[in-house]
């Protein structure tokens, strides 16, 4: 069925009338005229409408015909090798695109391939270069050998009778006669080291532990041991000797701390108040543990915290479950005194519970129950060691002409022995760190030291420390 505008004349414009309306018929329908109105002519006269639709069909048959041939007529697709080209999300944010930037890519990937090649063609020269080097060496090293072995077989190569003759006064003795004197010769010398053997006292090696653990010669008179006692039970027994020996010297002449080793005074508190303090210092000090048990080092403020808080108690005290750590513990506030005195400005004094260098290593001592004579010995050899690196600075300094470095160090040590002033001059720190200058520094540099360091150092006893330590 048409559409009803298809059914009005193209040269009409005005919508047509109840007249102008299409008639269907069922086996063919006509189109009236325009109407009298229209002054053109309609290019539709009477037809049938037969023939409307066989030129439509024509038309689309037609059309057909020309798409079937032109798809016909397409030819096969080529598929050339071309370059790679980046797509537009392989390219740079930002930069300027020019006609030629995929060839300048493509460019830069052949450039990086040749240098690749080129590598690799080096690479495989230098090792034929390797190995034909290790082949030349491998080859001389067996001449060599060849060579040596060569020299070996014609130095013995010699008579039957050189091999049993010796030369006595120019004269070549051989046969029996020059066994016999060998052997007489071996004879006597084996007499005259058992004789001397003989003459000397008989003793034995021991290791004295209250000499340091040094292995010295006991000789012992004939009778007073069994020939019988074995090398380590009389090494077992000497130890004992040395150990009551020890002992009994302490019990004679207890140790006395030094007039400079003078622990900090501590609160009177109630039980109440120590039991608190208890429980406080002994989960401070659990804290302070893990923190070394996860990797930590010790914290200057929880040392100090765990010294405020047992001289808050009335000197309470807590256990540490090693020796070492509570050694490490200790030596962790003996550093923090160190660069104190070294370096006033790197802790402030209220960072230490307010306690001036010596009084807080001495309350840190007395909170982890360390003995004062440990206590003591650690506290003096770590300031000595920190003596001997300021000197050797100052020494290097000097050595170098550069004089302001050298009075640095000077200055360093002058204030590490004011703020610790716990080492002596006849002590055997000072007398190592002599010893120990004197056997590869050079004299005059230590003279020059010297009267630096009198210019420096003002108190005379500290003085006369730094003298006794540059010789």
């Amino acid at each position: 069925m048409l559409p009803r505008s298809a059914l009005r004349p193209p040269c009409c414009n005005s919508r047509p009338g109840p007249q102008q309306l299409l008639s269907v018929n069922l086996k063919s329908f006509r189109l009236r005229r325009c109407p009298a109105t229209c002054n053109k002519q309609s290019d539709y006269d009477e037809r049938d409408i037969s023939s409307l639709e066989a030129t439509q069909i024509r038309n689309i048959v037609l059309a057909t015909a020309v798409c079937c041939a032109f798809v016909s007529n397409v030819g096969a697709a080529r598929a050339e090798s071309q370059n790679w080209i980046p797509r537009r999300h392989h390219r740079h944010i930002g930069e300027r695109f020019t006609d030629t930037w995929a060839d300048t890519i493509v460019e830069a990937e052949h450039a990086t391939a040749s240098r690749v090649r080129d590598l690799e063609r080096q690479l495989e020269q230098e090792r034929k270069r390797a190995d034909s080097e290790a082949v030349r060496r491998r080859e001389a090293e067996g001449k060599l050998k060849v060579l040596t072995l060569q020299q070996k077989a014609a130095s013995r190569s010699v008579d039957d009778d050189t091999i049993l003759s010796i030369k006595v006064a120019g004269a070549d003795i051989t046969g029996p006669l020059a066994f016999l004197l060998l052997f007489g010769g071996v004879y006597f010398g084996w007499q005259r080291s058992t004789t001397a053997a003989a003459q000397q006292r008989k003793g034995r090696w021991v290791y004295d532990r209250s000499l340091g653990g040094k292995k010295i010669w006991v000789p012992y008179a004939e009778g007073q041991l069994p020939e019988q006692l074995t090398e380590a039970a009389f090494g077992e027994l000497a130890s004992k000797a040395a150990i009551k020996a020890a002992a009994q010297r302490k019990r004679q002449q207890p140790y006395q701390p030094p007039p400079w080793w003078q622990p900090p005074m501590s609160f009177a508190a109630d039980d109440s108040t120590r039991a608190a303090a208890q429980l406080q210092a002994s989960s401070i000090l659990t804290r302070i543990e893990q923190q070394k048990n996860r990797g930590e080092d010790y914290k200057l403020a929880d040392i100090a915290l765990l010294r405020r808080t047992c001289q808050a108690g009335g000197g309470v005290t807590v256990d540490t479950r090693t020796v070492g750590g509570r050694d490490a513990i200790y030596k962790a506030a003996v550093d923090a005194a160190v660069r104190r005195c070294i370096e006033p400005s790197s802790i402030d004094i209220s960072e230490m519970a307010d306690h001036p260098p010596v009084q807080f290593v001495a309350g840190v001592a007395q909170d982890l129950q360390i003995p004062d004579e440990r206590a003591i010995s650690m506290l003096c050899n770590w300031v000595a060691g920190h003596c001997r690196s300021r000197i050797v600075e100052a020494y290097t300094a000097a050595k170098k002409g550069d004089d302001v470095a050298a009075a640095q160090a000077l200055i360093q040590l002058a204030s590490l022995l004011q703020g610790l002033p716990i080492l002596a001059p006849d002590s055997s720190q000072v007398g190592l760190i002599a010893d120990e200058l004197q056997g590869w520094a050079d004299a005059d540099v230590l003279q020059q030291l010297q009267v630096a360091a009198r210019q420096l150092v003002v108190e005379a006893e500290q003085q006369c420390v730094v003298t006794a330590m540059l010789g």
